[in-house]
């Protein structure tokens, strides 16, 4: 929560800095490389009992986010985006409480789309680099199939609310490169609870 208000607020400053700012339209399109990090309920109830779901369920998962954004000005801009990932399997055996242990395999991929406000914070006269603040929100179909007795697949969709920071790298006045690491509400009929998404990736930048 501390962390969401800080980000607002950060907003707000550089929202009034934008304003003495002249607004130039900058329209970009880019492509990164992430992986979500899912943290699932550690009381996962399953047909047997509670089972911690970070021991069924894989946590990582890697894919894509194909986006297209535009900067208003020096300081704020606003990013739409797709992602998607591959399809994670896990295997295990885990021990629940007055059953004892369950055989299972998992499959888990995710799929949505993104809505991000960005803040930008040049360092230095000539403005190579840049610190980035985001606050937004997702949208996200997922799907996770067990084979297990007993096991129903689930396939949930949600809306949810994130933050994150990062840095670009402004390598000419076409081309970016980035790096996110970004907090993100999740839930899925009770089988997560949160997620954190690193991404990596380059932008294209319309004259």
């Amino acid at each position: 929560m501390r962390y969401l208000c800080a980000l607002v607020a950060l907003f707000f400053l550089i929202s009034n800095s934008a304003m003495a700012d002249e607004v130039v339209f900058k329209p970009y399109i880019g492509l990164d490389l992430q992986r979500i990090s899912y943290n699932y309920e550690d009381s996962y109830d399953t047909p047997f009992g509670q089972a911690d779901g970070n021991d069924l369920i894989e946590q990582n998962l890697d894919g894509i986010n194909i986006h297209i954004g535009s900067r208003f000005g020096k300081y704020l801009g606003l990013e739409l985006g797709y992602f998607k990932t591959a399809k994670e399997d896990k295997s295990a055996s885990t021990q629940i409480p007055g059953f004892g242990t369950l055989d299972s395999n998992t499959e888990v991929s995710a799929q949505g789309f993104t809505l991000d406000g960005m803040a930008y914070l040049p360092l230095g006269e000539e403005g190579l680099f840049e610190l980035i603040g985001t606050s937004g929100i997702s949208w996200t179909t997922a799907n996770l199939d067990i084979d297990a007795p007993g096991f129903e697949d689930v396939d949930s969709d949600e809306f949810g609310l994130r933050v994150g920071a990062g840095m670009q790298y402004n390598m000419t006045d076409y081309l970016n490169l980035r790096g996110l690491v970004r907090y993100q509400m999740a839930d899925f009929d009770g089988v997560a609870e949160n997620a954190v998404i690193f991404s990596a990736g380059m932008n294209y930048v319309f004259k």
